[in-house]
């Protein structure tokens, strides 16, 4: 900080908590209209490293797909990634910049009014459940023939149905009817949820 004055020590501000026992947590980002949209994982990564100055152990709740030669990216978790705590280091340098938004943070008031902030965080264990959608096999249960909606994608909410399935478990192939035309498209299987057609 620069143009300050000094403060008698019985002035100087007790420093915020102290983050003791939470290095096993991570810091919420959220992600700016232009990073939701971004699809190169690799390069909200570095970005993050670049701003932060330090190479650090992040976590987006996304996973790339291959469908032929296509990749895609699946979502499990719009709009946030997590950044691994270390206490000292100032995540607010992501705030505002083109990929991030802002680092979600709680303002508190001390006793004497001034005010400070801590950041919500989240247990490393807390994000199992989003971990365990990611490495879930995502053919279970799809047989060819199945109807399925797709839910995600340029067909959203049209519906076809299953004419293959790619060794991958992963991906399969869809025929969709376009009024007169049929069409058939590959999609991930986490794209797709099986509906049941009434005879």
């Amino acid at each position: 900080m620069s143009g300050g004055s000094r403060t008698a020590k019985s002035r100087i501000p007790k420093p915020p908590p102290s983050y003791v026992g939470m290095e096993d947590c991570w810091v919420i980002v959220a992600l700016s209209q232009l990073g939701e949209k971004e699809k190169n994982l690799e390069a909200i990564q570095k970005s993050i490293h670049r701003i932060l100055r330090r190479t650090i152990s992040v976590f987006i709740p996304a996973k790339k797909t291959k469908v032929r030669e296509e990749e895609q990216v699946n979502i499990y978790l719009d709009g946030y990634v997590f950044i691994k705590f270390e206490d000292g280091l100032d995540y607010t340098r992501l705030n505002e910049t083109p990929l991030f938004q802002n680092v979600l943070v709680k303002r508190l008031r001390r006793e004497n009014g001034e005010r400070y902030f801590v950041y919500c965080l989240v247990k490393d264990k807390e994000l199992d459940t989003v971990r365990n959608r990611m490495s879930q096999d995502t053919s279970s249960g799809f047989s060819i023939g199945d109807h399925v909606l797709i839910k995600q994608g340029t067909y959203k909410n049209l519906k076809g149905h299953i004419c293959f399935l790619y060794e991958d478990g992963n991906n399969c192939q869809i025929k969709v009817v376009l009024r007169s035309k049929s069409l058939l498209v590959d999609f991930p299987l986490s794209y797709v949820a099986k509906v049941v057609v009434e005879d």
